[in-house]
């Protein structure tokens, strides 16, 4: 599973309030738990990548407009 880097998260704070990461699950986990928390945290992922990208979409809009 890809990481989140830090300079992603401080642009998605910028966004938004971040989401809250999935717990994760024990050494001794069963599968299914395992694949439950590889959903959570792709999901978790996606909405903070989201969220850089609409910072990054509004910065972007205003170095445009505003020079």
């Amino acid at each position: 599973m890809k990481a989140i880097s830090e300079a992603t998260k401080a642009v998605a704070r910028k966004a938004g309030k971040l989401p809250k990461a999935p717990k994760k699950p024990k050494q001794n986990a069963t599968l299914k738990s395992l694949e439950s928390y590889k959903t959570r945290h792709a999901a978790y992922c996606k909405k903070i990548n989201d969220l850089a990208s609409k910072a990054r979409k509004k910065e972007s809009l205003k170095k445009q407009i505003f020079g």
